[in-house]
């Protein structure tokens, strides 16, 4: 079952159980957990819903009519996230709507987004909320591909391009309003790189694919959509000096790439990019290496690309070591990092917003993993592998109580630095990059409409787009 296809039939049976005179339907919690397990009830064979306050409670329950028979239900109606399975199971109910003997047997419901076409593997992706999308993945042969992608069906379209090549992948940097995507085509193999513009309403190529100098490495790249452009992030290889190459996704052109440091120190780079399109400024910020970010001590360096002017301003702030950067298309910019003052205890994850206010503590001994914005409703997400960690006595000792546990978006309020809601149900890799495939790519981890508080994310089994609500 997946969401273009969302019905499905349960049938049941709770007629031989005593004073039944109804029935009613329990969803466990999402999963698989995070310990992969697809056993997500806690209270097998119970008298009672799934509720006990320490684990991941059932996700919802529906009345059935009568004791027997076949009840038709619609996944979307029913506001289930997606990308996830459940545990269905039944109770015989009482005409008061008490729970008479023991809960039935539970089966697996799997309800998907969209599954890549073909077997493959998703790599990257750009969602256009209300539009055509864009996802790039990768077959087991090796074989990149790029096609459209209908975010609210979770089905994929046409085949935009194609390299058979084994080694061939391609990253999705963004979609301006002219439905022009922008891609990165490279071969890993050999390490050549082409910037190519695809038109998602034609299906054409936008002019002709830009091969990247042998002296550049691209790491990642934004598209301002409103004003067809976008800034590509690499840096050189003889001595990380950081650069932005600008592409006119108008007409697939690259202009003269624009160099970020004029003094690189040979081991630090410009890791981190976004764009603000309520200014048109793109911002990228120097990562540090991992010794001074044990203590995230000093100041970071952040560069202002104006490529109206042609011009890059260079500015400290920010943290050396931050993991992630976003714009909330307001004129503003965030961060998120993880602080410890020695290896030997254990350190705190924190947002805060470049140039302004004090950080927020976001979760104890826990790295970030990734940051999406909301402007619109003042809201971060922030992606955590683990639920919340909590002290468990002893030395460095942290850990959770929650066998149901999945990985979690936390969402906080900028204005106060509360925790305001919590996503449940996602499922982040626990080394490398989100796909296994694009390691230095600062990808768009959760994408956002703020319009809808929908979001979009890598599903746990790496095979598609998991759609969500914040």
């Amino acid at each position: 079952m997946n969401r273009a296809a969302p019905r499905f039939s349960v049938h049941y049976d709770v007629s031989r159980v005593k004073g039944a005179t109804g029935t009613l339907l329990e969803f466990s919690a999402p999963g698989p957990n995070m310990y992969n397990s697809y056993n997500m009830v806690s209270n097998q064979n119970g008298t009672t819903h799934d509720h006990n306050g320490v684990d991941s409670p059932a996700t919802l329950d529906r009345s059935l009519t009568g004791t027997r028979g076949t009840a038709d239900l619609d996944a979307l109606a029913l506001k289930l996230p997606s990308s996830i399975a459940y545990d269905l199971r039944v109770f015989a109910v009482d005409q008061h709507g008490r729970t008479v003997g023991q809960a039935s047997p539970t089966s697996l419901l799997a309800y998907d987004d969209g599954m890549a076409p073909d077997g493959t593997n998703l790599t990257d992706f750009a969602i256009v909320p209300g539009g055509t999308s864009v996802a790039a993945v990768e077959s087991p042969t090796g074989e990149g591909s790029v096609y459209d992608y209908d975010a609210a069906t979770g089905t994929y379209g046409r085949k935009l391009t194609s390299d058979p090549t084994y080694g061939s992948i391609y990253e999705v940097f963004g979609v301006d309003s002219a439905q022009h995507a922008l891609v990165l085509h490279k071969q890993t193999t050999t390490g050549e790189q082409w910037l190519e513009t695809y038109d998602t309403g034609t299906g054409d190529a936008v002019g002709s694919p830009v091969r990247v100098d042998d002296q550049y490495v691209v790491t990642g790249g934004r598209v301002d959509a409103k004003r067809h452009r976008a800034a590509v992030l690499a840096h050189r290889s003889s001595d990380r000096a950081g650069f932005v190459l600008p592409v006119d996704t108008a007409t697939g052109a690259m202009g003269t790439p624009l160099q970020l440091d004029p003094t690189p120190d040979g081991r630090t780079s410009y890791g981190l990019l976004d764009v603000d399109e309520s200014t048109g400024l793109f911002s990228a910020q120097k990562t540090g290496t991992t010794v001074n970010c044990v203590a995230s001590i000093g100041s970071g360096t952040v560069a202002a690309v104006d490529l109206d002017t042609g011009t890059v301003t260079q500015s400290q702030g920010g943290i050396p070591c931050a993991g992630d950067l976003a714009a909330d298309q307001k004129g503003n910019l965030y961060e998120t990092w993880y602080h410890s003052y020695s290896v030997n205890f254990a350190g705190t994850g924190y947002l805060g917003q470049l140039g302004g206010g004090d950080p927020v503590n976001v979760g104890t001994a826990q790295t970030p993993l990734a940051l999406a914005v909301d402007g619109e409703h003042h809201w971060a997400l922030l992606a955590f592998r683990f639920p919340d960690l909590k002290p468990m006595g002893g030395f460095q000792q942290y850990g959770f109580t929650d066998n149901n546990a999945t990985g979690r978006m936390a969402v906080v309020d900028l204005k106060t630095g509360n925790t305001v809601g919590t996503v449940t149900g996602v499922e982040y890799p626990l080394y490398g990059s989100w796909n296994g495939r694009l390691e230095t790519h600062r990808e768009r981890v959760m994408q956002l409409d703020p319009a809808t508080r929908t979001g979009w994310t890598y599903a746990g089994d790496g095979s598609q787009i998991q759609q969500f609500s914040y």
